[in-house]
């Protein structure tokens, strides 16, 4: 009875890539067609690769979100995805260990040479402008916000930042480039 359950267990669980908004960007797509020139870093990020424990939950952190820097966005794209995501998951996590902190789905047309948001980036606490919450998306909390970092507490865990620049073809997404971070390392112990 329990090998049966375990059985029936594995087939229900959902595999890394269900997610109908991933598989819509990566049909036909391949590695070679982007652009290298297309990136995205967190300017905040220390010598050590830590960011502050500012950018995670209270009482140890404010719960603001991080700066994002990007350049080389592909000029026949539509749309930003930007993801921040946490790699090295332990509870609250997808099934393959992730933990989605914040989703932007932005039209890259209507980013503003400068400000909270830009055709830059997003600023520190960006998460909370109007402009950025109008095309917040939905995080691994089923809400449309930034949620703070929070690992337990003496664990360091990897944050990655992603990209990708889209424009909708009908129905279809279609990817025109793609950047991920360098990880950046969280701990709340750390200043």
């Amino acid at each position: 009875m329990r090998l049966l359950f375990l059985f029936l267990l594995c087939l229900c669980l959902p595999g890394c890539n269900t997610r109908k908004e991933v598989r819509k960007f990566c049909v036909e797509q391949e590695a070679g067609q982007f652009d290298s020139e297309f990136r995205v870093w967190c300017p905040v990020l220390q010598e050590d690769y830590h960011i502050s424990s500012k950018y995670g939950c209270s009482p140890l952190g404010e719960g603001i979100s991080l700066p994002i820097s990007w350049d080389g966005v592909p000029p026949e794209a539509d749309y930003l995805r930007v993801y921040v995501i946490d790699t090295t998951c332990v509870y609250d996590c997808d099934s393959c260990c992730r933990f989605l902190h914040w989703a932007l789905d932005l039209p890259i047309h209507q980013l503003p040479v400068e400000g909270v948001v830009s055709i830059k980036g997003v600023e520190e606490g960006g998460a909370n402008d109007p402009f950025v919450l109008k095309y917040t998306q939905l995080n691994s909390n089923v809400q449309k916000t930034y949620a703070p970092f929070c690992p337990p507490k003496h664990q360091t865990h990897a944050i990655v930042v992603q990209l990708i620049a889209y424009k909708k073809v009908g129905i279809e997404y279609r990817a025109l480039g793609r950047a991920q971070s360098i990880p950046l390392l969280f701990s709340l112990e750390h200043k």
